[in-house]
């Protein structure tokens, strides 16, 4: 019967267990996020009118805006997906998190209003569906995807306050 050693609560070994813990928690939710941002920005270069013209059928930015958001919002994920890849740096979790906020935001408006549009999230990859079906299926995924980006976040808050604690 092997001997099973237990480390004290506060021991350095302990600590290190709950570092990596959270460490492997925080890249789990950087690779899901960088993820939907990584195909999100390339389907939207891949198909820039398309991506222009599901944010003009939202009817929340005038003209000049709505360009401008199609132009830049892609190169916004494809760097958020980056930088959530290559280091697990809270606030990028947090620019990330606001960011699938701030869509759920925009779907909740206008399935509120009654628009019947296809939710622009990944251009021209996902099917097109007229059944309001698609509204809560990217509504449901931008609430995950939020939530994914905050316990991101706290998990690589709390890896850094572990690995300063030793």
């Amino acid at each position: 019967m092997p001997v099973r050693t237990t480390h004290p609560p506060d021991s350095p070994t302990r600590q290190g267990d709950r570092r990596h813990s959270w460490g492997l928690a925080a890249w789990l939710a950087a690779l899901a996020i960088a993820y939907l941002l990584a195909l999100s920005g390339v389907s939207h270069l891949n198909n820039p009118y398309q991506f222009l013209a599901a944010i003009y059928e939202y009817r929340l930015l005038p003209g000049g805006l709505a360009k401008a958001a199609a132009f830049v919002l892609p190169f916004v994920h494809l760097a958020l997906a980056c930088t959530l890849v290559v280091r697990q740096v809270p606030q990028v979790f947090l620019l990330s998190g606001s960011l699938f906020t701030l869509y759920t935001l925009a779907q909740i408006l206008a399935w509120s209003r009654g628009l019947n549009i296809d939710c622009g999230c990944f251009g021209g990859i996902q099917p097109t569906t007229e059944t309001p079906s698609i509204g809560a299926k990217s509504i449901g995924l931008a609430v995950v995807s939020a939530g994914v980006s905050v316990v991101g976040f706290w998990a690589a808050v709390r890896t850094r306050q572990l690995a300063e604690a030793e």
